[in-house]
């Protein structure tokens, strides 16, 4: 009888130190979130557009390609961390056919 009272003020006092340490955990500040910008120029890829991805598969933003040498200008429309992971992905601007990651050299 008297290990059971131990050990049910073992328990009492562990859910109340457990729950005592939850609200500390919700207050953690989030992480800053900004508007990433991405530029630079871009050939022989008229006709296509120039889609800016994140890590996680979502599309942060994107840029029509209208002439064989154009300024690449992209910012992300929504807000995000950190572009850790991001890629750029080139595909046809009618039909969305896939033409693959946009190589930096």
């Amino acid at each position: 009888m008297k290990t059971r009272k131990i050990i049910a003020v073992l328990v009492a006092a562990f859910m109340v130190i457990a729950a005592s340490a939850s609200p500390a955990q919700a207050a953690k500040k989030p992480a800053k979130t900004y508007n990433f910008k991405v530029t630079g120029t871009i050939s022989g890829a008229a006709g296509k557009t120039v889609l800016l991805i994140a890590d996680t598969g979502r599309v942060l933003g994107s840029q029509a390609i209208g002439s064989a040498k154009q300024g690449l200008s992209i910012t992300s429309s929504q807000k995000t961390s950190n572009l850790s992971g991001a890629t750029l992905q080139l595909v046809t601007t009618s039909g969305g056919d896939y033409y693959g990651p946009v190589v930096l050299g």
